[in-house]
């Protein structure tokens, strides 16, 4: 009998989806024309950009980050930790801490 269970990551897993790189046609692109193919460089450029673009994606009830996350790199934990993020810093710093956790 197939099992109904879903597929559970472990962080070591995990951790090897979070640094593969995402296709061309999986690329975010900022509203500033930066493409990001990886989640750590989307912790790296969230330094750059300035408010008005992380907030430009991150309207309300919208985050196009926590979106891109859990679509392209199926990481819902992180995901989660980018909906609940109050600003770019803050949202960088859970990448960074949750790279962290996963290495």
């Amino acid at each position: 009998m197939p099992s109904t269970k879903t597929a559970q990551h472990s962080p070591k897993t995990r951790g090897s989806l979070l640094k593969k790189n995402a296709t061309k046609e999986q690329a975010f692109v900022l509203c500033t024309g930066a493409v990001i193919t990886n989640v750590k460089q989307l912790a790296d450029e969230l330094d750059l950009v300035d408010d008005s673009a992380y907030y430009y994606h991150t309207p309300a009830g919208r985050n196009d980050f926590a979106n891109w996350v859990q679509d392209v790199f199926n990481d819902n934990t992180l995901a989660v930790k980018l909906r609940q993020a109050r600003g770019k810093d803050h949202a960088r710093a859970a990448i960074y801490r949750y790279l962290i956790e996963l290495s």
